[in-house]
């Protein structure tokens, strides 16, 4: 299978970055008082972006990428429905089922062995993570973790479903999304306790509908704190970043021109379904191995044999 070409690739990521950090939905008023209906007075369009910026933070924060894209614009929701579609009608259907049977394989070596991979994992010695040059890496994860980590891929992979995604539905992949990946993400890329308001009226004319929104973060654990100014107008009853709409329609047709270009190799697929239920009878052996050492010795004779079979 060929891949996107890297200006593509940059594209999407870009739109994609965008729209994680400044995608917003729709604000909504506040609720009357108890006893009776009470007139609200009708929110400013700073006030209404302000708001639909603070629900997608607060979204993004609590792990929630299912409502993050139903806040924005319905057009957009429908693109990204037509990625989904386009990139299902380049998967063969069997080999979707197997590597779901697969990865559910994985899931259970995962919690049944989570003691011995854990073992193996702070090793002394070789162990599984001498690279060349002598680096010893060894990341700090317990028993615990694995087995957590089994428990949410096998959850996850439960919700995968080949007619839902062949339909241009993505939620249940959104919500596969752990909140602590978000956070992960919030780290590394330098974002952090992003907060958003208004900044004052500099009196500078701008395009009718176009509102401003300052949004203030921590960069990386220097401290201090750096605001970023942004752009907003209103599509379809949403506020969105006025460069995401105006880089959207283009981007989209970039990945779907990416994807349109995709090829599938006949022989790739029919050497991955003879090698993907070898990988699945492995997993199930993993899984019985009594001791840290006979799991190592199984992992690295079947991945010696399976790498002759995918050559």
């Amino acid at each position: 299978m060929e891949g996107i070409p890297m200006k593509k690739t940059s594209s999407l990521l870009a739109v994609a970055t965008l729209c994680l950090f400044f995608a917003a939905g729709c604000g909504k008023a506040p609720p009357g008082a108890e006893g009776g209906a009470v007139p609200v007075a009708r929110l400013t369009p700073e006030e209404e972006a302000k708001a639909a910026a603070d629900a997608f933070i607060a979204s993004f924060r609590a792990g929630r990428l299912d409502e993050i894209l139903l806040s924005l614009p319905t057009s957009y929701q429908a693109d990204v429905s037509r990625i989904v579609k386009a990139y299902a009608a380049k998967i063969d259907a069997t080999l979707f089922a197997r590597a779901k049977e697969l990865l559910l394989a994985l899931a259970d070596v995962l919690d049944a062995q989570a003691d011995n991979i854990a073992g193996l994992l702070s090793a002394p010695g070789e162990g599984l993570w001498n690279i060349a040059g002598g680096m010893d890496v060894r990341p700090e994860v317990s028993a615990g973790d694995i087995r957590s980590t089994a428990r949410w891929l096998g959850n996850a992979v439960k919700k995968l479903d080949y007619g839902g995604i062949a339909g241009g539905n993505i939620l249940p992949l959104l919500e596969m999304v752990p909140v602590d990946v978000v956070e992960s993400v919030l780290s590394q890329t330098g974002f952090k306790a992003v907060s958003c308001g208004i900044p004052p009226d500099d009196g500078m004319p701008r395009a009718e509908g176009i509102v401003k929104l300052a949004f203030s973060h921590a960069v990386g654990g220097e401290d201090g704190v750096e605001s970023d100014e942004v752009e907003f107008v209103k599509v379809e009853g949403r506020w969105v970043p006025l460069e995401l709409d105006r880089a959207w329609g283009d981007a989209i047709e970039t990945v779907l021109e990416g994807i349109e270009a995709l090829t599938v190799d006949e022989g790739t697929v029919e050497r991955m379904n003879r090698v993907l239920p070898v990988i699945q009878r492995t997993l199930v052996s993993l899984k019985d191995a009594q001791s840290a050492q006979e799991l190592q010795a199984q992992a690295v004779g079947a991945a010696m044999t399976i790498g002759m079979m995918l050559q």
